[in-house]
C-alpha cells in the first residue's frame, strides 16, 4: 500500500473519530435505500436487523474512497458507516457517512 494511500487512511480515520465524537452512536451496515426526495438513507446494520432510518442534511459529509460524495451518488448494497447525532434507536441525523469496505474486514491475502 502506497504512503499516500495509508496517509487517506490515517485522514479519514481521524475524520470518523472527530465526527464519532461530535455523534451520539455509530452505526454500521449496508445502505438498503436512498430515498433522495427525503433526504433519507435507510441502513440494515446485519441481516434480519432493524433497518435504521438515517436523515441526511446539509451539513452531513458523505464520503468514499477519501472523496466527497453527493446524497445522489450513495449506492445501495454499499457498506456504510455513520456518525449519528441523536439517541433515538430506529432513526438519526447523520454527522458523516463513509461508505464503501468495513475497516473492520481481513485484508486479502498477499500475492505470492
Amino acid at each position: 500500500m502506497s504512503a499516500s494511500r495509508v496517509l487517506g487512511w490515517a485522514v479519514l480515520a481521524a475524520s470518523l473519530a472527530a465526527a464519532a465524537s461530535a455523534a451520539d452512536r455509530l452505526v454500521e451496515g449496508d445502505l438498503v435505500r436512498v430515498d433522495l426526495g427525503r433526504r433519507l438513507l435507510v441502513v440494515r446494520p446485519a441481516p434480519g436487523a432493524v433497518e435504521v432510518d438515517v436523515k441526511v442534511d446539509a451539513d452531513t459529509v458523505l464520503s468514499a474512497s477519501g472523496r466527497i460524495l453527493a446524497l445522489e451518488q450513495m449506492k445501495t448494497g454499499e457498506r456504510v458507516v455513520v456518525a449519528c447525532a441523536g439517541e433515538d434507536a430506529a432513526s438519526c441525523r447523520a454527522v458523516r457517512v463513509r461508505a464503501g469496505p468495513s475497516r473492520h474486514a481481513a485484508p486479502p491475502s498477499p500475492a505470492r
